[in-house]
C-alpha cells in the first residue's frame, strides 16, 4: 500500500510505471482497480497498441482515479516492428528520472519501488535495481479472475536472485547475465538508460521478442551496473503472459533459425561501448559465453544437472509442488500459507489486496 506521506512527496515524482498494452482488456481493468485501491503514488503511462478499441473506450469513460496516469493510443500492434516502435516512442514520453516496464497482469509493490529509487538516488554508478518477483497462481489459469489463488517465492527460474549483475567491468556483467539469463528487463531503471536502449534496439527490428528483450537487458548492463535485491518490486501472475505483438506461434520460436544471428547482432551492438582495442576480444568472449550457456542448458553433465536442481529446489521445488497439491484440496489454506511464508518480504498487505482483486470481477 502507498504510504500516506508519499502521495504528494517529491519521491512520488521520481518514477513512471510504463505499461505496454495489447488486448487482454480485463487484465488492464483489473490493474487499474488495483492501482486505484492502493492509491499508487507514481505516475503510470499506459501505451496501448491493441487491435480493438475496448481499452481506449474504457479510459475515455473511466471516472476519477486515485493515481496519476496518462493513456496514449498508438497504432495497432500488427507486427513486432509496430510493437518495438510503440515501446520506443512511449519511452520518450517518460518525464521522471526513473522508469519501470510492466505488463497489465503485474501487481507493482510500492515499498519495493521506493527502495529501488532510494538506492539509485544514492548510487549514480548503477543504472538499475532488480528486485525479487514472486509468482501468483490462480484456480483459473490465464484469466484475470478466479475463486482462489496462491503465491510462490519466485515467478520462474529466470527471476532467481543468485546472479551478480553489478561487476565494475561491463564484460563481466554481461557474461554473468549470459550464464543464467537472469531477468533484467523489468528492473527499475534510469529513464535515460531505458530511452537510449529502446532507441538503439528499435533500429534492428529483431524477429524474436525474446531476443529483443535479451538485447535490451544486455544493453542496460553495458551502460552500468544493476543492483540485485531481495526486495519485492512487483508480483506477476503465472500463465497469463502474452508475447505482445509477436505474430509467430510460440512453437516456432523454439526452433527459431535466426537466433544465433540475432544474438551476434546484439553482441555487436554491445561492444560498441567498449574500448576499440578490446572490441574484437570482447565480442568473442560474449559470444562464447552465450553459446556455452546454451550448451550447458541442454547438456546432461553432472554440473549442469546440479545447477538445474539447485534452481528447481529454490524456485519450483518441493515447497511449490506441495502448494500445488494443497491447492487442489484446501485452496484457501494454501493461499494463507503462501502469504505467511512470504510475509517477511514486506508485501503482505498487497498480497491480501491481490487476493481480493483476483476474486472480484
Amino acid at each position: 500500500m502507498a504510504p500516506k506521506n508519499l502521495v504528494n512527496s517529491n519521491l512520488s515524482k521520481k518514477l513512471t510505471l510504463l505499461v505496454t498494452l495489447k488486448g487482454r482488456h480485463d487484465f488492464t481493468e483489473r490493474m487499474v482497480k488495483y492501482l486505484h485501491d492502493t492509491q499508487y503514488p507514481f505516475h503510470v503511462l499506459f501505451a496501448d497498441g491493441s487491435l480493438e478499441d475496448t481499452t481506449e473506450k474504457f479510459f475515455e469513460s473511466v471516472g476519477p482515479l486515485n493515481f496519476s496516469f496518462e493513456y496514449i493510443r498508438y497504432p495497432k500492434d500488427k507486427t513486432l516492428v509496430d510493437f518495438y516502435k510503440k515501446c520506443k516512442d512511449a519511452s520518450l514520453e517518460v518525464k521522471t528520472p526513473y522508469v519501470m516496464m510492466a505488463d497489465n497482469d503485474d501487481f507493482p509493490i510500492v515499498a519495493g519501488q521506493i527502495k529501488a529509487i532510494e538506492f539509485l538516488e544514492n548510487h549514480p554508478d548503477y543504472v538499475g535495481f532488480r528486485g525479487r518477483v514472486p509468482g501468483l497462481y490462480t484456480s483459473n489459469p490465464s484469466e484475470p479472475y478466479a475463486k482462489h489463488c496462491y503465491f510462490t517465492p519466485y515467478y520462474c527460474c529466470s527471476f532467481y536472485l543468485n546472479d551478480k549483475l553489478d561487476f565494475d567491468d561491463p564484460l563481466l556483467r554481461l557474461r554473468s547475465y549470459f550464464k543464467n539469463f537472469s531477468e533484467a528487463y523489468y528492473s527499475v531503471l534510469t529513464a535515460a538508460t531505458l530511452k537510449k536502449g529502446m532507441t538503439e534496439i528499435y533500429t534492428h527490428n529483431f524477429k524474436s521478442l525474446h531476443v529483443h528483450e535479451t538485447a535490451l537487458s544486455c544493453f542496460y548492463l553495458s551502460c552500468g551496473k544493476i543492483k540485485t535485491s531481495n526486495t519485492v518490486t512487483y508480483i506477476r501472475q503465472k500463465f497469463s503472459s502474452t508475447m505482445g505483438a509477436n505474430e509467430k506461434p510460440w512453437i516456432e520460436s523454439i526452433f527459431y533459425v535466426d537466433l544465433i544471428s540475432e544474438i551476434k547482432t546484439t553482441i555487436q551492438i554491445l561492444v560498441k561501448s567498449f574500448p576499440k582495442k578490446h572490441r574484437t576480444s570482447s565480442y568473442e568472449k560474449l559470444l562464447d559465453a552465450y553459446i556455452c550457456s546454451i550448451k550447458e542448458k541442454h547438456s546432461n553433465t553432472k554440473s549442469a544437472i546440479l545447477k538445474k536442481l539447485g534452481r528447481f529446489i529454490v524456485c519450483k521445488g518441493p515447497y511449490v509442488i506441495f502448494l500445488k497439491f494443497l491447492f487442489k484440496l484446501l485452496p484457501q489454506s494454501c493461499c494463507s500459507l503462501s502469504m505467511l511464508v512470504l510475509c517477511n518480504l514486506g508485501a503482505y498487505k498487497e498480497m491480501k489486496l491481490i487476493q481480493k482483486h483476483i476474486g472480484k470481477k
